[in-house]
C-alpha cells in the first residue's frame, strides 16, 4: 500500500468511533468488486453484510483507486469478526490480506472456481500475490474437491462448498420465446477463453430436428461467431438479470460449457433452480454434482450434437429428474455449508 493511503487509514478511519458503533451492528462482511449471483447467495448464508463496490464506468485506474480507498475503510473502520472476499478480484484480495496487519479478524476468501487457476498462470507475480492471499487467509473456499489441492500448494487451508442454488422467481414468458420452433435451448456464455462455444454452434447447427438457439452473452464480445446467426440460432446480446431468468425458466433446455475440467458452471445451478434440464461438459467433477436431470458431452461438434438429440428423446423423463432433483440438491448443500459454516465459527471464538 502507498505510504499516503497508509497514512490516511491511520489517521482518518481509525480514530471514527461513531462510524465504528454504526458497522458494529453486523459482525461480518462480504465484499466484492462485481456484481456475482454466488456472492450474493452466499453472504446471506454466511450472516454477512454485502458490501459491492461496482466502479465500473470508470477507467481501469480509477476503478481499482477508489475500491481500494472504500475497501479499507470498510474493513478497518468496522469492528468484524470475519471479513469475506471474493476473488477475483485478486486485488481485493491482495489488499484484504494486507490490511489484517491492522485489525483481528478471521480472513475467508471465496475463491469459487478462479483462484487456484493463478497457479498455473505464466506470470510469477500474479503467482506470488495469489500465494501471499491465500497464505494470510483462515480459510479458502472453493466449488468443488479437484480444486483444493491448488490452495493447499499455496499453503492455505480449502473449504469445499459449491454454489447455492439461485433463488429465481417465478416470471412470466418473455417476447422472446413468442412463435419460435421448440424446443427452445439457452446456451449460457460470457464468450470467454474456457467456452467452446464455436464447437456447441458447429454441432447445433447441423441438428435435423427443429430447435430454437439462444445464446446470451454480449455481442460485442461474440466477434466472429454471429457469422452463425440464423433463424434457428439467436444471440441475445447482453439481457437484464429479470430477462435472463425470465429466458432459462421458461425455456427447455440450457447449455452451459468449458473446457476446464475443474470449473462448475454457474448455467448448471440455474438449471436445477428452475428445473429445466441442462448440458454440461462430460467431466468427473461435474458429473458426480449434477447427476440427475442432465446430458453430458466431450468437447466435439459430432457430441454436442448428438448429446441434443439424446435429450429430444427423454425431454419428459429428463424434466421430471431436474424437477425432483433440486430437493437432493439443496439437502447435500445444506451439508457441506454447516461444515463450512462450523469451521469458521470455531476460529471466530479461538
Amino acid at each position: 500500500m502507498p505510504g499516503c493511503l497508509l497514512g490516511w487509514a491511520k489517521a482518518v478511519i481509525l480514530p471514527a468511533s461513531n462510524h465504528n458503533r454504526k458497522m458494529a451492528m453486523s459482525s461480518r462482511v462480504w465484499i466484492t468488486w462485481e456484481h456475482h449471483r454466488r456472492s450474493k447467495e452466499l453472504a446471506p448464508a454466511f450472516g454477512c453484510k454485502y458490501l459491492v463496490l461496482d466502479m465500473s464506468g470508470r477507467s481501469r485506474l480509477a476503478r481499482y483507486f477508489l475500491s481500494t480507498l472504500k475497501t479499507t475503510s470498510e474493513v478497518l473502520r468496522g469492528r468484524w469478526t470475519a471479513v469475506f472476499v471474493q476473488c477475483p478480484s485478486l486485488v481485493l484480495a491482495v489488499l484484504t490480506a494486507f490490511l489484517r496487519s491492522f485489525k483481528n479478524f478471521i480472513y475467508v476468501i471465496d475463491a469459487h472456481n478462479a483462484l487456484p487457476n493463478y497457479e498455473r498462470s505464466d506470470n510469477a507475480m500474479l503467482r506470488a500475490l495469489a500465494g501471499y492471499a491465500v497464505r494470510k487467509a483462515d480459510f479458502v473456499i472453493v466449488t468443488n474437491d479437484e480444486l483444493k489441492a491448488a490452495i493447499e500448494r499455496f499453503g492455505g487451508t480449502p473449504v469445499v462448498l459449491p454454489d447455492k442454488l439461485p433463488h429465481i422467481p417465478a416470471r412470466p414468458a418473455p417476447n422472446l420465446l413468442a412463435d419460435i420452433e421448440r424446443p427452445a435451448i439457452v446456451l449460457v456464455c460470457s464468450f470467454a477463453w474456457d467456452e467452446p462455444i464455436e464447437t456447441v454452434l458447429d454441432g447445433l447447427r447441423k441438428l435435423e430436428q427443429p430447435c430454437t438457439i439462444f445464446v446470451t452473452g454480449k455481442k460485442h464480445k461474440a466477434g466472429d461467431l454471429l457469422a452463425y446467426q440464423s433463424e434457428r440460432i439467436k444471440f441475445t446480446d447482453y439481457l437484464p438479470e429479470d430477462e435472463f431468468e425470465a429466458l432459462i425458466q421458461h425455456s427447455d433446455l440450457i447449455i452451459d460449457i468449458t473446457i476446464d475440467e475443474r470449473i462448475l458452471v454457474c448455467g448448471a445451478y440455474e438449471a436445477v433452480s428452475v428445473g429445466v434440464p441442462s448440458l454440461l461438459a462430460d467431466f468427473p467433477v461435474t458429473r458426480s454434482l449434477f447427476n440427475r436431470g442432465t446430458v453430458f458431452a466431450k468437447n466435439s461438434a459430432e457430441d454436442y450434437a448428438q448429446a441434443v438429440a439424446d435429450y429430444m428423446q427423454r425431454q419428459s423423463e429428463l424434466r421430471r429428474e431436474m424437477e425432483a432433483f433440486k430437493s437432493e440438491f439443496n439437502d447435500r448443500w445444506s451439508e457441506q455449508f454447516n461444515r463450512a459454516s462450523s469451521a469458521i465459527q470455531q476460529a471466530e471464538r479461538a
